[in-house]
């Protein structure tokens, strides 16, 4: 990231490698002002909004195309099997009864095997892709008995994956991890439509289960993430920093704040003083994960495990700037904030550096 200055206390400022993000906020006084080149992120923005909306309309118009293609195919080849069946039962009706008999179930295995995806596929992957998941990276495909592929998931984009069988039998889902890790969905229906999101950048076996027949489709979707102050956790983290500083904490060393990708703070501190920070997500497997490493460069132990609500309290043993990581499980948005605390105010038990 580049480096601006505060335009109110004239303190470093990361600038934020998301264009998306128009605001920079001061982690020394708090102050929040636009950032210099905001018109050129504002436009880059709006551009990849529009590409956004221009991939999905291409998408379902290639869609409606394929169904419709797919319909007049199948009136197609029903006519012909008609005609063909119609052939056959009139040459076996001038010869025997067994050879009509013989004819007319060929001419139906080969209008079955001709069919193409049916309609209740094609309107799932219509309303996936209205929902924003404009890329199929396989199928619609017809399979027996069982599907299996290989996909590298990654915690920026959700897999969707659709499957319909040619009865109502159940259809399974399932989705197998690099460590070995299976998530399991199921459909009693015969219509599966299930969207699989992970918090590591990795290749994942998936397969997919039913009857004697199904048809499958596999999309990727972007993954979004609500605005709002309950998403982004910041509700919870004003009143938590409220509440520490009526019960004795006395300086706010970060003003709360709202990001969506790793943070690394640095909080100066003298020996002995104490400091709580807290950060919260809204986003249910958004787990932050926090280090703290000493002015000496040593690990501070034990922090608490990621967790999607982190508060975690830590006093000075030697002067110096103390750094603080933090990172969100999927790269969702969570707000943080630090306090300046008198040590009456925190847990008995503190976290340690390590030696």
């Amino acid at each position: 990231m580049a480096n601006l200055q505060c335009t109110r206390c004239g303190a470093p400022v990361e600038l934020p490698n998301d264009f998306g993000v128009w605001l920079a906020r001061c982690q020394y006084c708090g102050f929040e002002f636009e950032l210099p080149d905001r018109p050129a992120r504002q436009a880059y923005a709006e551009r990849q909004r529009e590409e956004a909306a221009s991939v999905a309309r291409i998408q379902a118009d290639t869609t409606r195309a394929e169904a419709e293609r797919l319909r007049a195919r199948n009136k197609q080849r029903r006519m012909t099997a008609f005609i063909v069946t119609g052939s056959l039962l009139l040459v076996a009706a001038i010869t025997t009864g067994i050879v009509a008999a013989v004819s007319s179930a060929s001419s139906t295995a080969s209008t079955n095997s001709a069919s193409g995806p049916p309609a209740a596929l094609v309107v799932l992957a219509s309303k996936a892709t209205a929902a924003g998941c404009p890329k199929v990276l396989d199928g619609p495909s017809e399979q027996q008995s069982e599907y299996k592929g290989t996909f590298t998931i990654v915690k920026r984009e959700c897999m969707r994956f659709l499957a319909v069988g040619a009865q109502a039998s159940p259809i399974t889902l399932q989705v197998t991890d690099a460590a070995g890790a299976v998530t399991t969905r199921a459909a009693q229906s015969g219509s599966l439509d299930e969207t699989f999101c992970t918090q590591e950048n990795a290749e994942h076996l998936v397969k997919i289960s039913g009857g004697a027949s199904f048809w499958v489709e596999a999309l990727t979707c972007p993954r979004t993430f609500a605005k709002d102050p309950a998403t982004t956790g910041m509700t919870r983290v004003s009143e938590r920093l409220k509440q520490l500083m009526s019960h004795g904490c006395h300086e706010i060393s970060l003003a709360a704040t709202t990001e969506s990708s790793e943070q690394k703070l640095t909080t100066p501190l003298e020996a002995g003083t104490c400091f709580d920070l807290i950060a919260i997500s809204g986003v249910a497997d958004n787990s932050i994960r926090a280090k703290l490493t000493t002015p000496f460069g040593e690990n501070v132990a034990p922090l608490p495990a990621p967790t999607t609500n982190l508060e975690f309290a830590y006093c000075a043993t030697a002067a110096g700037p103390h750094v603080i990581e933090l990172s969100p499980a999927v790269d969702g948005p969570y707000s943080m904030a630090i306090a300046i605390c008198n040590r009456g105010a925190l847990p008995k038990v503190l976290p340690k550096a390590a030696k």
